[in-house]
């Protein structure tokens, strides 16, 4: 059934007429589900800062510093590269 089927179009089974399930790519899948996990965060963020309050500025830097000093991770997820360049004043 699915050999006749294109690489990246859905496959939608339909029972009694009607369209019941649809079958995807795994890709397809992963790259939907991170678009609407994307499209929800700022939602969620502001849910949270209504119910737990609002962080200030100074508090998302210590945050991201201790992260990155934590993680050693750049903001792709890779390995950071070690540097010998102060960081020291810039607005992080």
């Amino acid at each position: 059934m699915l050999g006749d089927v294109a690489a990246g179009a859905p496959v939608f089974v339909a029972n009694s007429g009607r369209y019941k399930h649809a079958i995807v790519d795994i890709k397809d899948y992963e790259k939907t589900q991170a678009t609407l996990h994307l499209v929800n965060e700022p939602a969620s963020g502001r849910k949270s800062g209504e119910q737990e309050g609002w962080l200030e500025p100074e508090d998302l830097r210590v945050h991201f510093r201790t992260e990155a000093e934590t993680n050693r991770h750049n903001f792709h997820g890779y390995p950071a590269i070690e540097s010998t360049h102060s960081w020291e004043g810039y607005p992080l």
